[in-house]
């Protein structure tokens, strides 16, 4: 490994940030996620999976 690689290597800084926090409160998304009943999908798309 190249002295200037390893330099590199130990700078690495890791950011944790989830979704919710990204997403605002009053956004679009969340509203549909309220409203709507998404879980009758997984039972449309379960044969696709194996077992």
């Amino acid at each position: 490994m190249v002295r200037g690689e390893e330099n590199v290597l130990n700078n690495v800084k890791y950011v944790m940030i989830s979704l919710e926090e990204l997403v605002s409160e009053d956004h679009l998304n969340r509203k549909v996620d309220e409203a709507m009943d998404f879980t009758f999908i997984y039972l449309i798309i379960e044969s696709t999976y194996s077992a």
